[in-house]
């Protein structure tokens, strides 16, 4: 496992990685996986090695989850940051640990590639210390915990401040309050809508603090 880790650490706070990926930029996913490409990123030519000794399905599917993740994570953060993160791994490695073996785990539990790359974004605020380990955990806990299909609804809902009209809300919504995101401003009880301080309209449906959060780095 921390053979595992170690490759992780190499292939993700990489420089030549950066460059590996865009070098393959235009190219299909599994073409990619196929070919030489994955010999020179250490995480993928671990992983490699499982696929071609048992073809085993979960494996292959980490493979493809941690490229997008790998991709998408050096697309966004910051190479003075990366290589003050990966300093700072070298040098604890209960530190290193914790945080790779969080990350391979959501990754092997993700079948969906929409997700890993909400994961890559927020690893990658948190190596540009734009939030903290604490914050990450919580929303990669909500991502694993997320329906693929209320995304677009939590974007409309970023995008407009709210839900103003309450002929749109549903189901999607309840979900996103569930997971902290979003807030019922309603009362209890079937009352009016509870006052927002400063707000010129009616507001059913706002977006808590971590909800906004989120939502900067996410769509933004």
């Amino acid at each position: 496992m921390e053979n595992l880790f170690n490759d992780f650490k190499e292939s993700i706070f990489n420089e030549e990685t950066k460059s590996v990926m865009t070098d393959y930029a235009e190219w299909g996913i599994d073409s990619i996986l196929k070919d030489k490409v994955c010999e020179e990123i250490p995480i993928l030519k671990t992983l490699l090695a499982f696929c071609r000794v048992a073809t085993n399905i979960r494996e292959c599917n980490l493979m493809k989850q941690t490229y997008n993740f790998i991709k998408d994570f050096n697309e966004h953060a910051n190479t003075e940051n990366v290589s003050r993160h990966r300093e700072e791994l070298n040098n604890n490695k209960n530190k290193l640990e914790e945080e790779l073996e969080r990350v391979l785990t959501l990754l092997d539990r993700n079948y969906e590639v929409s997700k890993t790359r909400l994961l890559a974004l927020l690893y990658a605020a948190y190596v540009n210390r734009r939030i903290s380990w604490d914050e990450f955990c919580e929303f990669s806990d909500i991502v694993n915990r997320m329906f693929v299909s209320d995304l677009s609804t939590l974007r409309d809902t970023f995008a407009n401040d709210g839900v103003t009209d309450s002929s749109i809300m549903s189901h999607r919504h309840d979900r996103l309050i569930s997971l902290g995101l979003l807030r019922n401003q309603q009362a209890l009880g079937g009352q009016i809508l509870m006052s927002i301080e400063g707000a010129d309209r009616d507001v059913y449906i706002g977006i808590t603090d971590i909800g906004r959060l989120f939502c900067e780095i996410i769509f933004n």
